[in-house]
């Protein structure tokens, strides 16, 4: 768990929460060296996460699927 500035520098971090799956970011976006909140554009505005539908969409764009 990154805990300070010079945990994120060289990293891709871009805020948290940042939602990976096998590291890869679900919602790419513009690294950041600074420990920071992450929001996500969604149908409501911004948001401190993503909608399930964009969750599902991002994991079917990625060849994931509900077992």
């Amino acid at each position: 768990m990154m805990k300070t500035r010079a945990d994120v520098l060289g990293t891709e971090f871009a805020g948290s929460p940042t939602i990976t799956v096998d590291g890869l970011d679900l919602f790419p976006s513009t690294p950041t060296e600074e420990l920071t909140c992450r929001v996500y554009s969604t149908p409501l505005g911004l948001q401190g996460a993503p909608a399930v539908e964009q969750l599902a969409a991002a994991f079917t764009a990625r060849g994931l699927r509900k077992r």
